[in-house]
């Protein structure tokens, strides 16, 4: 029996993969909702400002233009004016995330019992 090299034991190769964990698909359900709920609030801020440029044309958009639009928000709105009509977004975007995700699940389940596994 050969000996494996310490960096190919590192990397995992010639191992037997860990078993993923199996949730329920309502928990794959929530856990795609909640992962677009961060990923749209996360970003919300940056959506903001560029629709303000989308919206006023006569506006050239440049980057310290990006960052005044922004701090002109804060200014007249507080920080959370970065976040305005997020709840809106976040209502769209948690179904469409929650089915995604329990899809995607779904059918790397089902390749992983079609296909042989790579070697």
């Amino acid at each position: 029996h050969p000996r494996t090299h310490p960096l190919a034991a590192m990397a995992g190769v010639g191992t037997v993969p860990p078993r993923r964990a199996t949730l329920s698909k309502g928990e794959l359900l929530v856990a795609g909702a909640g992962a677009g709920v961060v990923s749209k609030s996360v970003t919300a801020p940056l959506d903001r400002i560029r629709i303000y440029f989308q919206v006023n044309r006569r506006r050239q958009f440049s980057i310290s233009g990006f960052w005044s639009t922004g701090v002109n928000i804060v200014r007249k709105e507080g920080p959370s004016g970065l976040w305005r009509g997020n709840l809106a977004v976040v209502l769209q975007v948690m179904p469409y995330a929650g089915m995604q995700f329990a899809a995607f699940d779904q059918y790397q389940t089902l390749l992983e019992d079609v296909l042989p596994a790579r070697q």
